[in-house]
């Protein structure tokens, strides 16, 4: 005679399944997602919670995704996902403290690709760049972050690629301001920066030993005091030394 399936842990199975399929959703999504009544989902959140296995964002949209625990669970938590779980606490506490979004991305594709953010807990901010919308490797302080601090060889690689392409942007960015003046400048600040009509921005790398694995960076919509960007530069370290320290030993 077989055992009577434990009903409760299938839909726990189901629910991480899900979480695994789209790496961050609502409670109401995975729901959806999951074919299961909304009041079971929250209770086996809940539950997932408490064990460290997903992470709920305290931001008003309430997002959950997998954490790190997870990897002795699934082969299928991608390098990104992981990177994305250990920042989007840092994320959540940087925004707390400034009051401005912040992003963390990867680099892919020759663009800078935002994996988490917190541009929903800020209700008022009107500034018109998708959330989903690749980030530019010289039209955005993520994508200087991480040419000033990848190696030569890799950033000269994707300089090549995008003059190749005939990336206007970075050509006209080139004209601005050379580069090797832009890399010494944010090694030398521990951040890069990007400014354009619209938007200001700083970004910090986020290292695994020697590699650049991603960019955390911040943006706001006026121009700041002295005071004000030291302060935001201080508060990007701690967000990057809080994600560079969630990170496994190896992706």
């Amino acid at each position: 005679m077989g055992y009577k399936r434990i009903r409760a842990l299938t839909r726990g199975v189901a629910v991480l399944q899900q979480l695994n399929a789209v790496e961050c959703a609502t409670a109401a999504a995975i729901a959806k997602g999951a074919k299961l009544p909304r009041p079971t989902v929250y209770r086996i959140l809940d539950t997932l919670v408490e064990e460290g296995l997903i992470y709920r964002s305290p931001s008003a949209n309430n997002v959950y995704r997998l954490t790190g625990n997870v990897r002795e669970l699934s082969e299928g938590f991608s390098d990104d996902a992981w990177i994305a779980a250990a920042g989007d606490p840092a994320l959540e506490a940087l925004t707390a403290e400034i009051g401005r979004p912040a992003n963390l991305a990867t680099f892919g594709e020759d663009a800078m690709i935002v994996q988490a953010s917190t541009r929903l807990r800020i209700p008022f901010w009107d500034e018109d760049l998708d959330f989903d919308q690749p980030r530019s490797m010289l039209g955005s302080a993520l994508g200087r972050a991480y040419l000033a601090f990848c190696p030569e060889q890799e950033r000269e690689n994707i300089l090549h690629r995008l003059h190749q392409r005939g990336d206007a942007e970075c050509d006209l960015t080139y004209d601005l301001l050379p580069l090797n003046d832009m890399v010494a400048k944010a090694r030398r600040d521990g951040y890069a920066s990007y400014r354009s009509a619209t938007v200001h921005e700083m970004a910090v790398p986020i290292f695994r030993a020697t590699q650049v694995l991603g960019c955390v960076g911040v943006e706001w919509s006026a121009p700041l005091d002295e005071a004000a960007v030291a302060k935001f530069a201080t508060a990007l370290r701690r967000a990057q030394d809080w994600t560079q320290a969630g990170l496994p030993a190896v992706l």
